[in-house]
């Protein structure tokens, strides 16, 4: 999905086109995340998703929409 956002940079207001996509994973063993890229990685069911704590109200938005919200 996509969704029209707006970004406060640098003291101006940017729009913007955020994408969202889903895939399958068929299994996480061997996960080894980048140490340099992510700083953590969690997974929680889709039913106690903290919605509040995103950063930004599109991406809670696409997660709200896929949990069927």
């Amino acid at each position: 999905m996509s969704l029209n956002n707006r970004y406060l940079y640098q003291g101006f207001i940017w729009p913007t086109i955020d994408l969202f996509y889903v895939g399958e994973v068929e299994s996480f063993e061997g996960l080894s995340p980048d140490a340099s890229e992510v700083s953590e990685v969690i997974f929680i069911p889709l039913a106690e998703v903290p919605f509040g704590e995103f950063a930004f109200e599109s991406n809670a938005e696409a997660v709200k929409r896929l949990a069927g919200n």
